[in-house]
């Protein structure tokens, strides 16, 4: 069993801190989404649905191509602008969120859209939620006259799996 195994499997029965990956109800998640969707008057196409339970099933942050790579064996006439384009209306709610990790393409989560900290390997791009026992600190960016735009707290380093690979 590989480190990365081990780490999933200790977050699966709850022995690591709250922001581990968890364990999904995909369908309810689907169920939300589209709700909110249809609420802010997003058509519910197939392709649409299929973009977003995509998302959802996916805990290793996908990139837009990688969904597109997934669902375009199921339903042929769905287009890469089509997942842009639910991404975008996903934004527009508030239901993603965007990592960007410093290699490769933009990452998305819908499974966690709100700012968390993640594990970025500089080696393959792999992306994974940082299991963190608690907030980091923040700065009182205002006291020093800053007006917070964004927060990220990402951590690079090399994930398991290259270092079982020699690939440092």
């Amino acid at each position: 069993m590989t480190p990365h195994q081990d780490w999933r499997i200790l977050c699966a029965i709850g022995l690591l801190v709250r922001n581990c990956s968890k364990v999904y109800d995909v369908d309810s998640r689907l169920d939300e989404l589209a709700g909110l969707l249809r609420d802010s008057n997003y058509r519910l196409t197939p392709q649409r649905l299929a973009v977003v339970r995509a998302l959802i099933e996916d805990d290793e942050h996908p990139s837009a191509e990688t969904v597109y790579g997934r669902i375009r064996a199921t339903l042929p006439t769905t287009s890469l602008a089509t997942v842009y384009n639910t991404l975008d209306a996903l934004r527009e709610i508030g239901q993603v969120l965007e990592v960007r990790p410093g290699q490769g393409p933009v990452r998305y989560d819908v499974r966690q859209p709100h700012r968390h900290p993640h594990l970025l390997c500089t080696c393959c791009g792999r992306v994974e939620d940082a299991p963190l026992s608690g907030e980091p600190a923040r700065p009182e960016v205002q006291v020093q006259g800053w007006r917070e735009l964004d927060v990220r707290l990402d951590f690079q380093g090399v994930c398991p799996t290259c270092r079982e690979a020699g690939d440092e």
